[in-house]
């Protein structure tokens, strides 16, 4: 059953075997007991936090792209290292688990919650892609961990995946991407080191010749702009009554002055 499902090894997922579906399958398929806890907790609260945000569709879209691509991603990396390398663990170690995604939650949380702090703890949520990539590499050293260089490329990956999706093609509330400056790839490292990443980084997107983006927090200005022209200009019926019983006010006390001096 597990060789049906989990990606067992290479030698099972390229031909004559060619389990294609593993790619799908490996990733709801935990073979490291330690990472499972943690990947089940994120999937429940930072599903309960994106849904209403993003939608099921959405949300189903983006963990099923993340795990596919990253998973894909991982078995090709594990072909190159072994021409490279010639080592059979790499061929023949046991591949699964979520944690591509967690990883990919921690981006989109980045995203949405850049400057917020954690049930109000020190550290905030931009830190959270760094904090889990160095969980991953610290849990790997572990003697017992199984899978350990897999459990690594998923979690890279799927925070790579995890941030050009939303960095170019997530389309919300007919918004394409996010070109925010809390948001670029070079802040996810140390303040120390985002000038120098900017730079490499900024060139290395320029000749993939990435989508043009939007600044959501620009373009929810313009919107919020947007909403009070038009209410200016077409204004809701409690907005009107309000305005006609200030006006009624008004031409009361006019009233009241005329009449006095009138006396």
């Amino acid at each position: 059953m597990q060789q049906l499902f989990v990606l067992i090894n290479l030698c099972r997922f390229m031909p004559p075997h060619f389990r294609v579906w593993n790619i799908i399958t490996s990733g709801f398929v935990h073979i490291n007991l330690l990472s499972l806890p943690g990947n089940i907790s994120f999937l429940v609260l930072c599903g309960r936090y994106l849904e209403p945000i993003w939608g099921k569709h959405e949300l189903f879209k983006f963990i099923l792209l993340v795990n596919i691509t990253s998973a894909f991603a991982t078995c090709l990396t594990r072909i190159l290292l072994y021409f490279i390398f010639y080592q059979p663990f790499l061929l023949i170690n046991n591949s699964g688990g979520f944690s591509s995604v967690t990883a990919a939650f921690c981006v989109a949380l980045k995203q949405l919650t850049n400057e917020q702090e954690i049930m109000g703890y020190k550290f905030k949520s931009k830190f959270l892609p760094a904090i889990m990539i160095l969980w991953t590499f610290a849990i790997s050293m572990l003697p017992f961990m199984s899978g350990a260089l897999s459990e690594i490329l998923v979690v890279l990956y799927g925070s790579l995946f995890s941030w050009i999706y939303l960095r170019w093609y997530q389309v919300n509330r007919n918004i394409t991407g996010d070109n925010s400056e809390q948001f670029q790839f070079s802040h996810f490292f140390p303040e120390f080191l985002e000038s120098k990443v900017a730079v490499i980084s900024n060139i290395f997107f320029s000749i993939c010749c990435m989508p043009k983006t939007q600044d959501i927090q620009q373009v929810r200005e313009n919107e919020n702009i947007i909403k009070l022209a038009e209410l200016m200009e077409n204004p809701t019926d409690e907005a009107e009554r309000r305005r006609n019983l200030g006006l009624k006010v008004v031409e009361e006390h006019l009233n009241s002055i005329i009449d006095k001096d009138t006396v």
